[in-house]
């Protein structure tokens, strides 16, 4: 399960405090997760081949990237 920046998510547990001699106490115990920016990752690099001579031709540079933040538009920056 992944947070987006900023998302959050509330965890509560319930359970029971013994002392050994009869004596208990109920407690609940709060977690908060907040959702940070995670970067993306590419599984393997892309390869193709083409030969000038060859048709228009194009290729999803995207292929074999993920995020984790299932919010988050991923694109091609810097291109060389």
């Amino acid at each position: 399960n992944a947070l987006a920046t900023g998302e959050s998510e509330v965890i509560t547990y319930s359970y029971e405090v013994e002392d050994g001699n009869g004596g208990s106490v109920a407690q609940t115990a709060t977690i908060t997760i907040t959702g940070s920016n995670d970067a993306p990752t590419v599984s393997s690099a892309v390869t193709s081949a083409a030969s000038e001579d060859d048709a228009a031709y194009s290729l999803d540079l995207l292929t074999n990237a993920s995020d984790a933040d299932s919010s988050d538009t991923l694109n091609v920056n810097n291109l060389t």
